[in-house]
């Protein structure tokens, strides 16, 4: 998607006709992930979005929450939103709220159990729009229901990306008994694993091909899970988390890396987080990260300045130690990341400058940012304007932060 965002116009509209043009069943992966490469792209180039506006809301693979970015997208002429942007002001929308459960229960109750065994069949719904709603109920039945589909034992593992995906999203929004309740299984599956069907074959061109359906193409989603519920509840998954990390983490793949490193700051940041050790082993991971995933690594840094659930980093960064070691980091990989080939990397050094900013006008002691001034003058030059723009120079962006 990144190639489609910086892409000259007329080659990126030659790559879209064609993805348009190839013939695939209506809400099966693949046309989902088509859908949502091009709804992505046209959210950031107006071009694109006028010409491909009635392919998008045409497809069965639109939806209520789909549609409302479209419009206000239309409507507010802002051609740097993105989904993500607005999910820390999520819309109390019944309507909204009632179809995306409607969703998830639907497949979690009735396809998955019934169609998972011989289909590698997913969630029809985009698990992160869970968070442009509020959810001010307890919602125990629908956190059930994923629970269950998770654990059903017969169906093919991949399917289970979906349901652990969305009790990710699901922690951060819920009230503190059903969001506890997900904590607690996100330990259990990141030190029992979770059950089901594995493939490790198929034939040429086929999901299986590229994707895999063994345990390994589910567990990002277990990491996931498990950072979102490290972010809400880190005194009631801390400790359990942090023996699973000082076990396995630095036998994790390199996929893995950024989310483990994440995972590993995260605890090292917190008040007792010397005890852990994880000073000096996320450093081994970090640039493991940065080496295999530049975007996500950077993300990674942003995410603990400011992480979806709306806290900072500073709330919990009384250890010297881990301090020291983000300062390091963030200074050689900030330095290095800026001059980045990708300006969709370059744009997450902005986005972390500015984080970083924020919390020093904030939290005076939090630590200064003169050594990454030299870094903010470079990319207030960048010729992309979604650089400048990610540094604050062409007005304010509506939210930072992304799970």
């Amino acid at each position: 998607m990144a190639s489609l965002r910086e892409a000259s116009l007329t080659d990126a509209q030659k790559v879209i006709d064609l993805m348009i043009g190839v013939n695939v069943q209506p809400n099966l992966p693949e046309s989902l992930e088509r859908w949502n490469i091009i709804f992505n792209v046209c959210l950031r180039r107006s071009q694109l979005f006028e010409t491909y506006k009635p392919w998008l809301i045409s497809e069965p693979e639109v939806n209520p929450i789909t549609m409302y970015i479209i419009v206000r997208v239309e409507n507010t002429q802002n051609w740097h939103l993105s989904p993500e942007d607005l999910q820390m002001v999520p819309e109390n929308n019944k309507e909204m709220r009632d179809w995306m459960r409607q969703q998830i229960r639907t497949y979690c109750d009735k396809i998955l159990p019934e169609q998972g065994r011989k289909t590698m069949i997913q969630l029809s719904l985009s698990p992160r729009l869970i968070l442009w709603v509020t959810w001010p109920d307890d919602e125990s039945e629908l956190v059930e229901s994923s629970v269950k589909a998770v654990d059903l034992p017969e169906v093919l593992v991949l399917t289970k990306t979906g349901p652990l995906q969305a009790l990710a999203f699901l922690a951060l929004r819920l009230p503190d008994v059903t969001a506890n309740r997900i904590c607690d299984e996100a330990v259990r599956w990141l030190h029992d694993g979770v059950p089901g069907r594995e493939i490790t074959m198929g034939g040429p061109h086929s999901v299986l091909q590229f994707r895999g359906a063994n345990y390994g193409s589910v567990f990002p989603a277990v990491l996931f899970l498990a950072d979102l519920a490290l972010s809400r509840a880190p005194s009631r998954v801390g400790e359990p988390v942090a023996n699973w990390l000082l076990q396995h983490g630095l036998r994790q793949s390199a996929e893995n890396a950024h989310r483990v490193f994440l995972m590993m700051a995260r605890l090292g940041l917190a008040p007792d987080g010397d005890r852990f050790n994880f000073i000096g082993i996320s450093e081994v991971v970090v640039n493991q990260a940065a080496a295999d995933d530049p975007t996500a690594c950077v993300r990674s840094f942003h995410y603990l300045l400011a992480p979806p659930d709306g806290t900072t980093a500073v709330v919990l960064a009384t250890s010297l130690p881990a301090r020291r070691l983000l300062f390091r980091l963030w200074d050689v990989r900030l330095r290095e990341l800026a001059d980045h080939r990708l300006p969709s990397v370059r744009a997450e050094v902005a986005l972390t400058i500015r984080a970083w900013q924020d919390l020093e006008n904030k939290h005076p002691d939090w630590g200064s940012t003169e050594g990454l001034d030299s870094i903010a003058l470079k990319l207030s030059k960048d010729l992309r304007a979604g650089v400048r723009h990610a540094l604050g120079l062409l007005g304010p962006l509506i939210t930072s932060g992304h799970p």
